[in-house]
């Protein structure tokens, strides 16, 4: 009898489907990693030091947005446009079961970004590998307390800009700028 439990226990497990998603922070300083999930509201913030990463499963059909702050913001909350990774797993269309993929730059920009298949190099990398606070405008531009530039907004003056410096990323929300792949692990990369 506790074999038959066990082994349905284990197929049950088995059966039970997960993304493996690990989010890389590339850049030079240490970055608050914030995940939102459809329903549920921005986590506090986990942080990840320069040049080292965390991973984390989701189930399928999962949905949800990944951005980043400075370190100092675990402390006390920012709230200034960020670039946002978003991501729906297995949603059905075409005939089929297929993950969507969006690099968001719709209300600003603060790092660069991207998202990858790492089983899957058919599938296309979804980037914004352009620093653009290098080219924001002064008036568009958000400053912290010290007077440094750490967003973008996104506006009618910078569009152009933008879209020419990061063809693949959604600028605004008229665009349908987005991957689409089948995979069961991504990376992303801030930084």
């Amino acid at each position: 009898m506790h074999l038959v439990t066990l082994l349905l226990i284990a197929a049950s497990f088995s059966l039970i489907e997960a993304n493996s998603i690990r989010v890389n922070n590339t850049g030079t300083e240490n970055l608050v990693f914030i995940l939102q999930a459809l329903g549920h509201p921005p986590s506090n913030g986990t942080l990840i030091e320069a040049g080292n990463y965390t991973e984390f499963l989701v189930l399928n059909e999962w949905e949800g947005s990944f951005y980043t702050y400075p370190e100092e913001c675990l402390d006390h909350p920012c709230d200034y446009p960020v670039t946002k990774i978003s991501v729906a797993f297995e949603k059905y269309m075409f005939g089929g079961f297929y993950d969507f993929l969006i690099v968001d730059l719709n209300k600003g920009f603060n790092v660069p970004a991207s998202i990858r298949s790492v089983s899957r190099p058919d599938c296309d990398v979804i980037s914004c590998d352009a620093n653009l606070l290098e080219i924001c405008s002064e008036q568009d531009q958000v400053v912290d307390e010290a007077g440094e530039v750490v967003a973008c907004q996104t506006s009618v003056l910078n569009y152009q800009d933008f879209k020419e410096r990061c063809p693949n990323a959604r600028v605004d929300g008229g665009d349908v700028d987005l991957g689409v792949c089948a995979s069961m692990d991504y990376e992303l990369t801030f930084g």
